[in-house]
């Protein structure tokens, strides 16, 4: 289980207040990108849980909250309100082991890059904010040309100055390309 889920989990099971679990898992998420600044942020938002019925589920219970907190980030999206019987998360989830481990799969912890071209797909998506600083490398050593080079891992340089023109070039292509522009 990792440190996220196992966070979220405990705090399902410490809280049973909408409001307290609000700012529990604003607190999680933002620990979690404080270690990642170009993530873009965790959203939560507190709904009225009666505008869901017949779109996340079908016929409403007694002992449901009348605010659900809809998480979001990129394309993921969830909802979480409390029920008679606990909490529950996209009329799928009632098990708080569930809940957990469904809501620490956000992307902003499951997407961090591990090569350029992951981090490329992240610009690409929105999922990170562009940004020239702050960009991690992902191993080897730094390219002789740092110049308009965002990250590199041991097989590719990310090169450009914004995401329109951002490309991942194979590290000896690159070299080559330096030579050329040097001489």
């Amino acid at each position: 289980m990792n440190d996220a889920q196992s966070r979220i989990e405990c705090a399902l099971l410490n809280f049973n207040d909408l409001e307290a679990i609000n700012r529990e898992l604003a607190s999680i998420y933002n620990l979690i990108q404080s270690d990642i600044p170009l993530a873009i942020p965790v959203s939560l938002e507190v709904v009225e849980t009666k505008s869901l019925q017949y779109r996340i589920f079908y016929q409403a219970g007694y002992g449901m909250s009348v605010n659900s907190i809809l998480i979001s980030q990129g394309e993921f999206e969830s909802y979480l309100w409390s029920d008679c019987d606990g909490w529950c998360l996209d009329d799928d989830y009632w098990d708080v082991r569930e809940i957990a481990r469904h809501l620490s799969k956000i992307p902003v912890i499951v997407d961090y890059p591990k090569n350029v071209g992951e981090l490329y797909n992240n610009f690409v998506q929105g999922l990170w904010v562009f940004s020239l600083s702050n960009v991690p490398s992902f191993g080897g050593e730094p390219p002789r040309d740092l110049e308009e080079v965002i990250s590199w891992d041991q097989k590719n340089v990310l090169v450009g100055t914004e995401v329109s023109n951002m490309e991942i070039v194979p590290r000896e292509t690159w070299d080559n390309i330096c030579e050329r522009e040097s001489t």
